[in-house]
């Protein structure tokens, strides 16, 4: 069945899990869209159906005001690893902000 996908930046040498290849979801527009396939070492494929997207557009993996914003939990369900320890498996190539 075809699909449109993107390829994101941020993969195993940011800290992206590999587990979470084919069961994590991403934040695009205000919408989260499944990571599909493996996560590779610097990107991550992303299926976005009929998605309106642009080149550039902003991703969020966890965190942030939208519906990525409790992400992290879901990480550490797939993953097994603790909120705190996904957090901080962020590499020095990401790019962290804290938000209040």
């Amino acid at each position: 069945m075809p699909t449109r996908v993107a390829l994101v930046t941020g993969g195993y040498a940011q800290g992206i899990v590999r587990s979470l290849g084919n069961s994590a979801r991403v934040e695009i527009r205000g919408r989260l869209h499944p990571v599909v396939g493996r996560v590779a070492m610097d990107v991550c494929v992303v299926e976005i159906g009929e998605a309106d997207l642009d080149e550039g557009d902003e991703v969020t993996y966890f965190g942030g005001a939208g519906p990525a914003a409790q992400q992290v939990a879901d990480w550490a369900r797939i993953t097994g690893l603790t909120p705190p320890e996904i957090v901080t498996a962020v590499g020095m190539h990401a790019r962290r902000e804290h938000v209040e």
